[in-house]
């Protein structure tokens, strides 16, 4: 007897759930498919009942992984984008906050997943690009809404990709150096804060 549909469907979406945190705390290349099903709680076997490949759980597990937050994001700005910054603040506050880059399980994909995008296959990457592409579109409409009638919109989308990079930039270096040097992660997470004003008092 076969599983029901909609028990195979959230069997498929717990391995997604499982994989989207597993790769960005250890790496795509640092979990094999056997641990991955185990830690999920299902079995080897039935991986390529859902999945052609690992290659294309990588690229759903990314997608999910970007999903939730970027659409949080989104839906803060889109909502009154000219009145948004203090949403965009708050964001900027969590986003370098140190139970943020201290916990990369549960972190932004743009950082967690960005060295493995680059390593990975097609899939994985246009995957990552569309979930990059969603935070600049997002941001780019903030700070187009903030200048109205001035609006660049080449230098709105200038000013999206550089706070977008600076925020990556400076929780990856932090990850990379937290355990070894915990003092220059915190220097360099207080460097990335200077870049952005604290959100106004509630």
């Amino acid at each position: 007897m076969g599983v029901p549909k909609e028990q195979a469907q959230r069997n498929r979406q717990a391995i997604i759930d499982t994989a989207s945190r597993v790769f960005r705390e250890r790496g795509v290349d640092g979990v094999g498919v056997a641990d991955l099903m185990k830690e999920a709680g299902f079995t080897h076997g039935g991986f390529y009942n859902h999945f052609k490949s690992k290659d294309a759980l990588a690229a759903e597990a990314c997608a999910s992984a970007f999903s939730e937050g970027a659409a949080l994001l989104k839906t803060a700005i889109e909502a009154d984008p000219a009145s948004s910054t203090d949403a965009l603040r708050h964001f900027v506050t969590s986003y370098l906050d140190a139970s943020h880059h201290q916990a990369s399980a549960a972190g932004c994909p743009s950082a967690t997943l960005a060295v493995d995008a680059a390593r990975q296959g097609q899939q994985m990457q246009a995957a990552y690009a569309q979930g990059i592409e969603i935070f600049l579109q997002a941001m780019t409409a903030h700070f187009a809404a903030v200048a109205g009638q001035a609006a660049d919109p080449l230098r709105n989308r200038q000013q999206a990709i550089d706070m977008l990079a600076t925020l990556v930039g400076t929780v990856t270096l932090a990850r990379g150096v937290g355990q070894g040097d915990p003092r220059l992660a915190e220097e360099i997470i207080a460097s990335g804060r200077t870049h952005f004003p604290a959100p106004s008092p509630e």
